[in-house]
């Protein structure tokens, strides 16, 4: 007998406050994993990893924006 697949169900941290989070994705899609973590510290005061935030935004289907800072580059003829 080998023993079955381990089963450590641990309830998700953001678990009743996934509507605040798409709202405030919806809200600013260009912020940062880092910048969600402390606004639910500040917001929630529910302290989240970033791989724990990454994990439950993907498990809602949502997705961050990435914002540049600087122009793209163009590629120039020589």
């Amino acid at each position: 007998d080998t023993p079955g697949p381990q089963c450590n169900h641990v309830p998700m941290k953001l678990a009743g406050h996934e509507q605040a989070l798409v709202a405030q994705v919806q809200a600013q899609p260009d912020q940062t994993l880092k910048a969600l973590c402390a606004w639910a510290l500040r917001e929630h005061n529910i302290r989240i990893s970033i791989n724990a935030m990454w994990k439950t935004l993907a498990r809602l289907g949502l997705t961050l924006k990435k914002s540049r800072s600087v122009p793209s580059s163009r590629s120039v003829q020589t």
